[in-house]
């Protein structure tokens, strides 16, 4: 039996359209705008210049962050509701301030984003990269930096956290 460029032409299309289409449908799906995250701090200390010496305080952090859009291997997300404490201040994370970028290749993300308390506020900028992923939770390390105002006086430092990111919703 001879098989003719008749036969072969919508068999060859055929399988080109299922190697198109099959795996995007069977493919792990990506965050989905709407899903939401919790990232808790385990440990976590900053760094700031106090009277001209270096003093090391106790920090941490805690948000629940929404993916807002997703373009192939980038994830846009902001911030449901978060503190970040550093020494004794805790603030409350502004939610209208908060943005950040996540590039899963990579396991990278960028984070922008202002706090507030009755005393004064922070704004802060935070890269994080993932360590290891296990059991639904990714672990992270998060470093960054900071400028602390209180009253007239104003704080620069750095912070380094490590963190956990459980996916909530």
């Amino acid at each position: 039996m001879k098989l003719g460029v008749k036969v072969l032409a919508p068999a060859v299309l055929l399988a080109i359209l299922a190697t198109m289409i099959l795996p995007a449908a069977y493919a792990e799906p990506m965050d989905t705008p709407g899903s939401l995250y919790r990232v808790t701090s385990t440990s976590g200390y900053a760094l700031m210049k106090v009277g001209g010496e270096v003093v090391r305080v106790d920090a941490s952090l805690t948000a629940t962050v929404e993916v807002l859009t997703v373009w192939e291997n980038v994830t846009v997300f902001a911030v449901v509701d978060g503190q970040l404490k550093i020494g004794d201040n805790t603030y409350d994370i502004a939610r209208g301030w908060w943005i950040g970028l996540y590039y899963k290749p990579s396991g990278r993300a960028l984070y922008e984003g202002l706090a507030r308390n009755d005393e004064g506020g922070v704004g802060f900028i935070l890269h994080s990269r993932d360590i290891t992923e296990a059991d639904g939770a990714t672990t992270m390390r998060i470093i960054g930096a900071f400028k602390e105002k209180i009253g007239n006086s104003t704080t620069p430092g750095r912070i380094f956290l490590e963190a956990i990111r459980v996916k909530i919703s």
